[in-house]
Order: structure tokens, then sequence, then C-alpha cells
């Protein structure tokens, strides 16, 4: 998409320029193409600067061999403007990700493998965002208050829980389940409230 909407604007400025069609957005194009992969490699998927740039010609080459005839592939590929605006948006992407990964510093060691911890927990495996935030975290004491309300006869009992701890960070990391796991604990018979704590109590990890 971002591909095409350079070809469509280039198109549009000619028109509105009076001026012949140009090559130069289709390559440019595909190098705007091959720098947003540079972001998605690094950012989302862990790959490093170096492998990223290996790769991130591929699909882009491969999309120009097919939509461009092989008869205008050197003049396409070999105009230096289009060579030099392209160069510079894949160092601007690269520069991008080196920053943007040490953004979080010094509070997190990688911003892209806190993305990237985020994404996998999303596919419920959360080992690595629970890793990321037992390594921050610290033990502490909390309290869990309760009224239990028992019937005269028949033993039955009902219960109002209100636990210090936070139903945190987010499903399905650490404790975000915890008011569930109360509730069944006392038979089905109880409502766990939310305490008035904040995500500083959050349960780092199931565990």
């Amino acid at each position: 998409m971002l591909w095409a909407a350079t070809v469509l604007l280039g198109l549009l400025a000619s028109f509105v320029l009076g001026k012949e069609t140009s090559l130069f957005f289709v390559t440019f194009g595909m190098f705007l193409f091959a720098s947003f992969r540079i972001g998605i490699y690094t950012t989302t998927l862990g790959v490093s600067l170096k492998k990223a740039w290996a790769i991130c010609f591929v699909q882009p080459l491969a999309m120009f061999a097919v939509l461009i005839p092989q008869d205008l592939w050197f003049q396409t590929l070999s105009d230096p403007m289009a060579l030099f605006y392209g160069v510079s948006f894949m160092i601007i992407a690269s520069v991008w990700s080196v920053l943007t990964d040490r953004a979080g510093r010094p509070g997190m060691e990688s911003t892209h493998k806190t993305i990237q911890a985020y994404l996998a927990s999303q596919k419920n495996d959360h080992t690595e965002a629970e890793e990321i935030m037992e390594g921050r975290s610290s033990e502490t004491k909390v309290a869990t208050s309760q009224i239990r309300l028992s019937a005269n006869e028949g033993g039955k009992e009902f219960r109002m829980v209100l636990p210090e701890i936070h139903p945190g960070p987010y499903h399905p990391v650490g404790g975000s389940n915890i008011p569930y796991l109360i509730y069944k604990n006392l038979s089905s018979s109880a409502m766990v409230m939310h305490s008035i704590s904040d995500h500083a109590l959050n349960l780092p990890s199931k565990k």
C-alpha cells in the first residue's frame, strides 16, 4: 500500500505539474517498502539490523520484477535521484530502529524485546513477558481482608474479599485472573472486589 501510494502521488504530481510521468516514483516506492520492512523486522520480529538489511529487499524486488517490464529494469533501478532518496530512507529506518530500541533505557534494556514479549503474550506465550517483569520486581507483604457471612442452618457461607494484590498487569500475564482464582478457591461462593492498590502490586508472573 505504501508503494502504491507513492506511485499514485507521483502520477498526480506529474498531472498537476504538467510533466512527463517518471519511473522515479516506482523505484523510490520500492525503497520505501524495503525501509518499512526494516522497521517491522527489527521491532516486532526481533531480527538483527544486518539480517533486516539482507532480506528487506527480497519481496520488493520480486514484486518489481513482476510489475516492471524486463527492458526497463536497468533504467528504473539506475536513476541516481531515486537511489539517493531511497538509500536515505533506508538509513533513516535503520537509525530509527536503533533509537527506538534504546528509548526505554535505563528502565528497559530493550524496547523491542518488550514489544516482542507483549505480542507473544497475546498468543498465550507469556514466558518472556513474565521474565522481563520478574527481573524488575521485588517482594513485599500484602493483606487480604474478607467479610464472611454464614447461614444459621446448612453451613453455607458467602464471602466478600478485598485482596490488596492488583489484578494485573494484563491478560494472560501475571495475576491478571487472580480474582477468579480466589473465587474458585472459595468454592465459587464469594465476591472478589477490586482493591484500591495500583499496578505497583501486580503479580509479575503466575508462579
